[in-house]
C-alpha cells in the first residue's frame, strides 16, 4: 500500500525497501508476481503497472500499454515470462503475451470489481470478485460464469488458489469456504466455524494442505483438502491480506500495517516483521496538512493509540460542514488521508478529528 515495495534475499528476516516511479504519493499497490529472482511486476490504483528485471532495484512503469484507463487494477499473475493476466474493477481483464509491453482487455460479461487471479496455464485460469466466479479454458477469450452456491446473498470473494485443474478454493466475505474437485463446474461451501470474518487470502501448497487468512490476525489451516479447518496462533490481532506457499513447510502471509508473518515448520509462526512506520502510537495526535497552503489536494495525518470510533471532518470559516473524510472504527494506528478541495473556492477552513474523547482542529488554506 502507498507506494512500498519491500524485498528479501534470505527468506524473510530482513526486508529492504525499495524505490519506485512514484515514491513520494500514496499510490497503492494491490498485487505482485515474479517469473524469477530479478523479473516481475507489480499492480495497483488507477490502472498502474510496474515492471522489473533487475529484482526491483529499479521499475519501470507500463500504465501506457493500457490505453488510458485508470481503473484500479487488483491482481496480476505471470504463468511464464511473456504471458500474464491481470484483474481489477467494474470487470477488468487483462492479458499480455509479451512481457508486458502490451496488454489487451478481454471480455468479462460482468461489471463487478474482480479482486484474484488462479491460473494452472496459459489456457486454464480462474477470476473471482464481487459474487462472481469466472472461469476460462482457452487463455481468456471466453470467460464462463461458474455455479455460486452463494449467488442468493451480496457476498464479496477475496483470493482464489487451485493446486491442480480439479481442486480449487475461493473464500470471501461472512466466513466463506468455498471448495471445487471438479475444476468449478460445482462449488461446495465449507464451514469455517467463522461466520463473521472476512476472508482475505487462501493459499494451497497442493490438494490437501491450504491456508486462510483475514480479519482480527485470523489464521485458519486445513491438511484435508478443506473438510477440516483449524485456527492457528500468530502473535498479532491485525488484518492479514495475503498468504502465499512456497512448500507445505514454507508459508509467508502480509497484513496491515507492514505486517510480515512466516512459518518454516507448516504453520507455527516463526518470524514475525512490523513496518517500523506503522509502530503504534502513543497518544493521540493531529498533525498539520501538507502541504498548506494547497491546490487543490492536500494530506492530513494523525495517531491513534487505540482503537477508537472516529470522525474527520472539514468545515468553513462559518462552521459549515464541507465534508467528511472519514467517519467509523478504526485501529490504532497512523493514518494519512488526502483531502481534495477542487470544487471549493480559495480561502480559510478548518478540519477536526473527533476520537473518543479526544478533540483536534487545525486550519488549512486553500489557494487557487
Amino acid at each position: 500500500m502507498h507506494g512500498t515495495i519491500l524485498r528479501t534475499t534470505n527468506g524473510g528476516y530482513n526486508w529492504i525497501n525499495q524505490t519506485n516511479p512514484f515514491t513520494g504519493t500514496v499510490k497503492s499497490f494491490y498485487g505482485v508476481s515474479f517469473t524469477d529472482a530479478y523479473t516481475g511486476t507489480v499492480v495497483g490504483e488507477n490502472g498502474t503497472i510496474l515492471r522489473t528485471t533487475d529484482g526491483g532495484n529499479s521499475w519501470v512503469s507500463q500504465e501506457n500499454t493500457l490505453s488510458g484507463t485508470a481503473k484500479p487494477i487488483s491482481a496480476v499473475q505471470f504463468i511464464n515470462p511473456t504471458t500474464a493476466f491481470a484483474c481489477g474493477y467494474e470487470g477488468t481483464i487483462l492479458r499480455t503475451t509479451s512481457s508486458g509491453l502490451k496488454w489487451e482487455s478481454q471480455i468479462s460479461g460482468t461489471d463487478n470489481t474482480l479482486s484474484d487471479i488462479s491460473f494452472l496455464d496459459s489456457n486454464t485460469g480462474t477470476i473471482v470478485g464481487g459474487n462472481v466466479i469466472l472461469h476460462t479454458t482457452n487463455g481468456g477469450f471466453d470467460w464462463i460464469k461458474q455455479p455460486n452456491p452463494m449467488s442468493g446473498t451480496q457476498n464479496w470473494f477475496n483470493s482464489v488458489s487451485f493446486s491442480d485443474a480439479n481442486n480449487g478454493t475461493v473464500v470471501g466475505n461472512i466466513g466463506t469456504i468455498l471448495h471445487t474437485t471438479d475444476g468449478g463446474n460445482n462449488w461446495i461451501s465449507q464451514p469455517s466455524g467463522m461466520n463473521d470474518i472476512i476472508f482475505c487470502g487462501v493459499s494451497f501448497a497442493n490438494k490437501n494442505n491450504g491456508i486462510v487468512v483475514g480479519y482480527g490476525g485470523t489464521i485458519l489451516k486445513t491438511t484435508n483438502a478443506g473438510i477440516n479447518w483449524f485456527s492457528q496462533l500468530c502473535g498479532t490481532n491485525l488484518t492479514l491480506q495475503s498468504v502465499s506457499y512456497v512448500d507445505t513447510n514454507t508459508a509467508s502471509i502480509a497484513g496491515w500495517y507492514g505486517t510480515i508473518l512466516q512459518t518454516i515448520n507448516g504453520g507455527e509462526i516463526t518470524a514475525i516483521k512490523y513496518n517500523d512506520k506503522y509502530i503504534i502510537p502513543t497518544h493521540f495526535y493531529l498533525s498539520q496538512n501538507y502541504p498548506n497552503p494547497f491546490n487543490p489536494t492536500t494530506t492530513i495525518s494523525y495517531e491513534l493509540p487505540k482503537p477508537s470510533n472516529i470522525q474527520l471532518k472539514v468545515f468553513d470559516l462559518l462552521g459549515r460542514e464541507v465534508e467528511t473524510l472519514f467517519k467509523g472504527e478504526q485501529p490504532a494506528g497512523k493514518y494519512e488521508v488526502n483531502f481534495n478541495g477542487s470544487g471549493l473556492s480559495s480561502g480559510i477552513y478548518f478540519y477536526m478529528l473527533k476520537a473518543g474523547d479526544f478533540i483536534g482542529t487545525k486550519k488549512l488554506i486553500l489557494l487557487k
